[in-house]
């Protein structure tokens, strides 16, 4: 038994540690100074979670005139329970990027986002990126030098239809 339990926690953190996390940062890209695009308003639901009876979604709205507010819906125990988010948008290279950051504060989670007439597609900054940045700009230079690099996102991309 207790090799079994010994076993379970090495395999356990073998496959921790060849998972694939976004990049976390501790600066935006920019300042919070785009305006806002509507086409993201509403409640939003993974393409490849559509058919479940109770998926997680994002409820996306205006929080002011250059901020999104974004509340995470994840169903557990019978119950949706909520996180909610605050981001915004930067342009780098033509592309926009969204800075999502939990509404009490912290680290800014970085994705590039495409944004069509039937939904959006999100990218995540790979976590083999270890630099740090101690500036909006330095960020953004990375960013714009490096995002056409295979190495840059994150293997999946996330399809979000509206829900």
């Amino acid at each position: 038994m207790k090799n079994t339990f010994l076993k379970l926690t090495l395999l356990t953190g073998v496959a921790f540690v060849f998972t694939a996390c976004p990049y976390i940062s501790s600066v935006p890209i920019s300042e919070a100074n785009e305006p806002l695009n509507e086409a993201i308003f509403g409640k939003w639901v993974a393409a490849s979670d559509a058919e479940y009876d109770h998926p997680t979604f994002y409820a996306i709205s205006e929080k002011d005139a250059n901020h999104y507010e974004v509340v995470e819906n994840q169903h557990y125990d019978k119950k949706y329970n909520k996180v909610e988010y605050v981001m915004h948008s930067s342009t780098v290279g033509g592309k926009t990027f969204m800075n999502v950051q939990e509404a009490a504060g912290g680290d800014y989670h970085i994705h590039m986002v495409e944004i069509g007439t039937d939904g959006f597609t999100l990218w995540e900054m790979s976590d083999n990126i270890d630099e740090k940045f101690n500036s909006p700009a330095e960020l953004k230079a990375f960013i714009e030098k490096y995002m056409s690099l295979s190495f840059f996102f994150t293997k999946d991309e996330k399809r979000y239809i509206k829900k």
